[in-house]
């Protein structure tokens, strides 16, 4: 019986300290313009082949003080090119933006002595160009190069908590316009050309 109530209770206090800790999520808001994003979610963008758009990273439920922060953004460089990126301004050191092919690794800091904590804090913006009809995506990931993960101090003592971030995928649509609708568009231009005419006339 008393082994029952202390497990009971040993539970309780994990679920309890569990609800009440949210880790940090990142997280995508793509736009057509750089400041034209909602700050929703997105994990789904439609467009055409051609066309850009920007993809604004953030991140969320920060409850513990981060200072650094890196990651990785994975593309199809076959249907995707990148016009530029940029580090959100929160994050002025050691700023570090690699480009390999299909891939894009971010790192900074913040100004010394400063932290970082809240909601909707922009990590980095993108822009990408469409090249290719079809579906792609955009992959985040933790980083791979040493010293350049989500950083928390925490008693004086720095910790790496990229693990415990959860790193979002967005799925891009290029769906080109249909030969069939630009037919019928020329074909109404024509019909309203031979109206005109005829009421002239």
């Amino acid at each position: 019986m008393k082994k029952t109530i202390i497990l009971s209770i040993t539970l309780f206090i994990f679920i309890s300290v569990a609800n009440s800790f949210a880790s940090p999520a990142v997280w995508l808001d793509i736009s057509y313009g750089k400041d034209e994003g909602d700050k929703i979610a997105d994990n789904y963008f439609s467009l055409q082949p051609n066309e850009s758009f920007w993809t604004n990273i953030y991140i969320s439920d920060v409850t513990e003080s981060i200072f650094t922060m890196g990651f990785n953004l994975n593309y199809q460089s076959s249907q995707l090119d990148i016009l530029t990126s940029e580090i959100g301004s929160t994050w002025p050191q050691f700023q570090e933006v690699d480009y390999e092919n299909g891939e894009i690794k971010f790192g900074a800091a913040t100004e010394t002595g400063n932290f970082v904590i809240g909601d909707n804090i922009l990590l980095a913006s993108v822009e990408f160009k469409c090249l290719n009809a079809g579906l792609s995506e955009i992959i985040l990931t933790k980083t791979d190069v040493a010293g350049n993960g989500f950083y928390i101090n925490e008693s004086g003592t720095a910790y790496d908590i990229s693990d415990t971030i959860t790193f979002p995928t967005a799925s891009i649509n290029q769906t080109p316009i249909p030969g069939a609708a630009w037919l019928l568009g020329a074909g109404l231009v024509g019909l309203l050309g031979i109206g005109r005419k005829r009421y002239k006339k």
